[in-house]
């Protein structure tokens, strides 16, 4: 199931050094390719990095990372990361957040995918005909993660960017990109959508800030993968 979004919160003590170095460091992601724009906040900058669905925000108090499509290259991303940390020199502070979301391709129509999922789900013994659900779970995990927020259902072309930038409006007042950046012909007619947040359990490893980083972004979307995969099983036979 091909993975739309990653997004990545860490915080950080509050860092006047953010003040001093912000130009240098935008000079230096230019310097190296990376940036394709950026906008001045009063304690931040949003920066887009070689293209518009990849999207680094930094301030004095922490640091967001966002992918927006399937393909993004986190190679890129982590080699922005690595010119803003080496110029701040940031003390992580706070507990980490993660957010993915999936969107995998169903058939048929869009009526048909949803009461073929509420079925598998949700079984036919009911006084009606259910003609749209979505699941909502909330649960606890084993360290290194604590709460998790999983949200599962079916979409159609046009509800998928709202989706995708849901709780976001847009890289002027949000940390996230505006519907614009999905057109609907380029996503699955009819799709099964999963997002999914979870929560470190604890604050960051102070040593080698950046690895620690991508090492707990990579461990964050193994178990979202394992929380997404387990929502499929219902539909293996009925919808994959």
């Amino acid at each position: 199931m091909p993975i739309w979004t990653q997004r990545a919160s860490f915080s950080w003590r509050q860092n006047i050094g953010f003040f001093e170095h912000r130009y240098a460091i935008l000079r230096q992601l230019e310097d190296q390719g990376l940036l394709r724009r950026f906008q001045e906040r009063p304690s931040s900058v949003a920066v887009r990095i070689q293209g518009p669905h990849q999207l680094i925000i930094f301030g004095d108090d922490g640091l967001f990372i966002g992918t927006f499509k399937p393909d993004a290259v986190m190679d890129v991303m982590r080699a922005a990361v690595e010119v803003i940390c080496e110029a701040l020199e940031p003390e992580p502070t706070g507990y980490p957040i993660f957010k993915f979301q999936w969107l995998n391709a169903c058939e048929g129509s869009y009526d048909e995918a949803r009461q073929t999922a509420a079925k598998a789900f949700l079984g036919d013994d009911h006084p009606a005909q259910v003609a749209d659900f979505a699941l909502l779970l909330d649960a606890k995990l084993e360290t290194p993660f604590d709460d998790c927020h999983l949200e599962f259902g079916i979409v159609d072309a046009t509800e998928a960017p709202r989706r995708l930038s849901r709780g976001m409006h847009g890289l002027q007042n949000e940390r996230d990109s505006p519907p614009g950046l999905w057109p609907p012909g380029e996503l699955p007619q009819v799709a099964i959508f999963c997002d999914v947040r979870l929560d470190a359990a604890s604050p960051l490893g102070a040593s080698d800030i950046v690895a620690n980083m991508f090492a707990t972004i990579e461990a964050a979307r193994d178990v979202a993968d394992q929380l997404m995969a387990s929502m499929l099983r219902p539909l293996d036979g009925p919808m994959q």
